[in-house]
């Protein structure tokens, strides 16, 4: 794929559960200073009604204001097929970090994440799909990404419906055993304690238990960055 409607594709930069990510020339009439974005190509076709649904839940993103949060740019629908840009980050992911991650970075990037997941739920949101392929690094810590899976809650809001269940492995277990979706606020703080322990996000077990976990800690809005 070398590009959608005015994007011009560089190169790829990997897959997510629902599509492909693709580092993009910025279009002349974007009004942003960066010269390169990210654009995500969603799998599945798009239908009218879909599209509508999921820029109506972009733009409900695009209104929380957190520096922890990637920037959303542009939607658009083309051959149906839908698309988003944003801002592009060069310094990969937790997962897949562009450099050597130290420890002290990698949890100053979890704990930005929770700052995000936080904002969003301020803001009536849930993420739905936190996990560390998603928070993506830069020199000042981390942003968290892939908003498009996320289902929004906010009145007069309509929940989309984009994406399917979250990364299996980060998901609250109360969740996998049917509660319902007012448990999707304490699911996301469950994920970040989980992208927290990566690569062994079992142990968060001990994380529930304990009561100095720096993870939780920085959930609180009250304690630093």
């Amino acid at each position: 794929m070398h590009g959608i409607a005015d994007y011009d594709f560089i190169r790829p930069l990997g897959s997510g559960n629902h599509g492909q990510y693709f580092l993009a020339r910025r279009p002349a009439r974007l009004p942003v200073q960066a010269a390169e974005v990210a654009v995500k190509v969603l799998a599945a076709e798009s239908t009218e009604v879909a599209y509508r649904r999921a820029t109506r839940e972009l733009r409900a993103f695009a209104a929380v204001r957190s520096p922890y949060l990637v920037a959303p740019y542009d939607a658009g629908q083309q051959d149906g097929i839908f698309y988003y840009s944003t801002e592009y980050l060069p310094g990969g992911s937790l997962a897949a970090p562009a450099a050597p991650l130290g420890r002290t970075a990698a949890l100053r990037a979890v704990a930005h994440a929770a700052r995000a997941v936080a904002a969003l739920h301020a803001a009536g949101a849930v993420h739905r799909d936190v996990k560390p392929g998603n928070v993506l690094l830069h020199e000042g810590g981390a942003r968290l990404s892939d908003l498009g899976l996320a289902h929004v809650f906010a009145e007069g809001v309509t929940i989309t419906g984009m994406g399917g269940l979250d990364s299996v492995e980060y998901v609250d277990p109360a969740l996998l055993l049917g509660s319902d979706r007012s448990r999707r606020t304490t699911s996301g703080r469950w994920a970040c304690c989980c992208t927290a322990w990566w690569p062994a996000p079992a142990s968060t077990a001990r994380c529930r238990r304990a009561t100095g976990c720096w993870c939780c800690a920085a959930w609180s809005p009250r304690r630093p960055s």
